[in-house]
């Protein structure tokens, strides 16, 4: 996990917390900007006035969001409910300031609402953003029908059209960023979530539960995927069902633990012994399906020996399935042609059925059988 992974998933005080240090930083500076401009007034047609307000307001805010920061490296109080809470009031609070300082329809108020909705709703747990949100409406109502009341200024940072100053600069340039700078960010990293929340689905829905590899649905399409892929010049195509035999007794005598933990480690030999020839999934139950698209009949036979052989020493592990072994049938065929899945996992079958027939603990080769393989027209 990357660094951005491991910060994207801290907690909601974390976040909170770095937030807070962000906003001093921004406040900060902006306080420091308004008290320069104030103290040596470099602009003819600045509403100084309006400069006066921002810079109070400032005054308040910086500390505020220090406030906020200092105390959050105490983990104690970091990880109490209150935290979490003040902290989104605060920010809803310098969210609903910004709304009433650029007004409504500025290109900044929307920058401000969605990049504060984007940050809240990603980071933070929904009842501190509803909280949040609801201070933030009362006090944008308020200050709107005070504003259109003429009893507080509205909207003045942009009520005139504005002087090209390093103070307008700032505000332009830095809000901008900030909102805009966040909500491009967790869009950005929201993108990502969903894809890899989509590769995860699409794993867990190829994968079986326990045994971690293919499932029965994945390993049929693994199947018939390489029918539809051959290569008329390949040696063969193989397909192998392997059934474990003993292990209902080790179920019975041992309970369903220590037969999941045979059949995970069934599966890891399997895994092992067929490497990259071919793909291994589970059937159902202790039956496991192998296939091998580019194998010659030896070869093959050769690999399903080896995963019964595999399977027979399990017992150095689990002392538990001492009495297992497992019995092998497999189907060969040169040219598949439009062969189905199904009709090929039937002759690996038949060939199982054999294996079991004869004693078990056996490889056994439907092609010796003397089958011949219908295709679908």
């Amino acid at each position: 996990m990357g660094d951005g992974d491991r910060w994207f998933s801290s907690s909601a005080a974390d976040k909170a917390r770095w937030l807070a240090g962000v906003s001093v930083g921004f406040h900060a500076a902006y306080a420091l900007l308004g008290w320069l401009t104030l103290e040596f007034r470099p602009y003819d047609h600045l509403d100084y006035g309006v400069m006066a307000l921002l810079f109070q307001i400032t005054l308040v805010t910086t500390p505020v969001y220090a406030v906020i920061w200092a105390v959050g490296a105490g983990e104690r109080l970091r990880a109490s409910r209150g935290y979490i809470e003040i902290s989104a009031q605060a920010y809803g609070i310098g969210t609903a300031l910004v709304i009433l300082f650029v007004g409504p329809f500025h290109s900044l108020t929307w920058m401000a609402i969605l990049g504060s909705l984007a940050v809240g709703l990603m980071w933070f747990p929904t009842r501190s953003i509803i909280g949040a949100i609801l201070t933030a409406v009362a006090i944008i109502f308020v200050g709107t029908g005070l504003g259109h009341a003429e009893l507080i200024p509205f909207a003045p940072l942009f009520d005139t059209p504005p002087e090209i100053n390093v103070p307008w600069l700032v505000t332009m340039i830095g809000l901008h960023l900030v909102f805009g700078g966040l909500f491009a960010g967790l869009l950005w990293r929201g993108v990502r979530l969903i894809r890899a929340q989509a590769r995860e689905l699409e794993r867990l829905a190829a994968t079986d539960a326990l045994t971690g590899i293919f499932n029965r649905r994945r390993i049929v399409r693994a199947l018939a995927e390489s029918i539809d892929t051959y290569d008329p010049t390949s040696e063969g195509l193989a397909v192998v069902l392997v059934d474990l035999d003993g292990f209902k007794l080790i179920n019975d005598q041992h309970g369903h633990l220590a037969g999941d933990r045979v059949l995970v480690e069934a599966a890891q030999r399997l895994e092992q012994a067929v490497a990259d020839a071919g793909f291994v999934g589970r059937y159902g139950g202790d039956e496991f399906v192998l296939v091998f698209p580019n194998v010659s009949r030896a070869t093959a036979e050769d690999l399903a020996e080896r995963c019964r052989s595999a399977l027979a020493t399990i017992a150095e592990h689990i002392p538990e399935a001492e009495k297992l072994d497992a019995s092998v049938g497999l189907y060969h065929l040169t040219n598949p042609g439009n062969a189905e899945g199904e009709v090929l996992l039937k002759r690996a079958d038949d060939a199982l059925y054999e294996a079991k027939r004869r004693g078990k603990g056996r490889v056994v080769t439907s092609q010796s059988m003397d089958y011949r393989l219908p295709t679908s027209s």
